[in-house]
């Protein structure tokens, strides 16, 4: 009977099982997590700890103001979001109906295609080239007047490179009729941005997170920047259903990072210099290639006779965590994605990679 029940919609989803994964053991490097808590942000959280029993701000105003001055807009193009995953939710429940058309490259981040099919959107997907860039051109030959959103992360997970750089970005909106929604949640790597053209094109929706350089992925914070018509609706849904939706500690996380930009720089640099570091372990691996990528993870391509899933699993024995890009859509089992270790576990990794693939220590 519960099968009747549920929307069709739903049942199209794909079930994914994420397994046993550790909180706390070994290298959880399957996320793109950074491997080190920002101190003043956890003094923060500390610090609030005080007034758990009061709900957070329902306008979170503070955090809005921060990040306007941030990223140079106005408080009234930002939405915050509990993770970049519910501004992605949110945005799909507010332009996507029934029988809509939704496209976006693979491969790419599955929760574009989970979020549009809630909603009932009809997919259409464009394989990225050889290279992994974008086909503008085969993309405009796919929207029609149903198409209602066009989602691209940029930089794209999980091939970490740059899809459309700020004037394709501004030349494809010109000429597009429905939603052009620019996933930004490695922006401070990538230094690369469409905020600037919100205000003059209401078609451009940027998501941003703090999961990735800012490091703080458990506290589950996002954000939307939008032209201000736009963010308006985004808004009426947030107040009406979910008000309440970033608890307090997030949101003195964050504010405490943006309150200082010398932190922000700090934080960017130190990522940096420990992506650096490990990029020039993975390189002495003969049998894998470093594939260059603008995020908090890396992209190797393995050329040994083995395959994505052994090289996971056996690394799994040894406590150690990657994903196996065989989920992903045109990647196959040559492909893994890990994340940045923290720099006392770098060389553990890089020695786990190369006894696995057969190579001397």
């Amino acid at each position: 009977m519960i099968n009747q029940l549920v929307r069709k919609s739903i049942l199209k989803i794909e079930k994914i099982n994420w397994g046993n994964i550790p909180n706390d053991k070994g290298a959880r490097l399957l996320w793109g997590e950074n491997p080190i808590a920002p101190i003043g942000a956890v003094n923060a959280i500390r610090n609030e700890a005080i007034r758990v029993n009061f709900y957070p701000s329902p306008t979170k105003l503070i955090l809005r103001k921060l990040l306007a001055k941030y990223n140079k807009v106005s408080p009234e193009n930002i939405i915050i979001t509990n993770g970049s995953d519910e501004a992605i939710e949110l945005i799909a429940k507010v332009f996507i109906s029934e029988k809509d058309q939704v496209i976006f490259p693979v491969p790419t981040f599955p929760v574009y295609k989970s979020a549009s099919l809630m909603m009932g959107a009809k997919v259409k997907t464009i394989p990225l080239k050889k290279d992994f860039s974008l086909d503008i051109k085969k993309l405009f030959k796919l929207v029609n007047n149903k198409t209602k959103i066009i989602w691209i992360a940029n930089p794209n997970n999980p091939t970490g490179n740059i899809l459309l750089n700020q004037t394709e970005i501004q030349s494809l909106t010109t000429k597009l009729d429905c939603l052009l929604v620019i996933d930004e949640c490695y922006f401070e790597l990538a230094q690369v941005t469409a905020a600037g053209l919100v205000n003059n094109y209401p078609n451009i929706v940027v998501i941003r997170s703090f999961s990735k350089v800012f490091g703080l992925a458990g506290a589950r914070l996002g954000y939307i920047i939008a032209n201000k018509k736009t963010a308006s609706y985004l808004n009426r849904l947030q107040l009406a259903n979910q008000v309440f939706n970033v608890n307090r500690f997030a949101q003195a996380a964050a504010q405490e990072i943006l309150k200082n930009p010398k932190i922000v720089r700090q934080l960017i640099n130190k990522y940096n210099r420990q992506k650096q570091n490990f990029e020039k372990l993975l390189n002495q691996i003969e049998s894998i290639r470093v594939i260059p990528t603008k995020t908090t993870f890396c992209l190797l391509k393995i050329n040994e006779d083995i395959s994505s899933t052994q090289l996971k699993e056996k690394l799994q024995k040894k406590d150690i965590y990657i994903k196996n890009c065989s989920l992903y859509q045109l990647l196959g089992e040559k492909y893994v994605y890990l994340g940045v270790p923290a720099e006392k576990y770098q060389q553990f990794v890089v020695n786990a990679i190369k006894k696995v693939v057969g190579e001397k220590l």
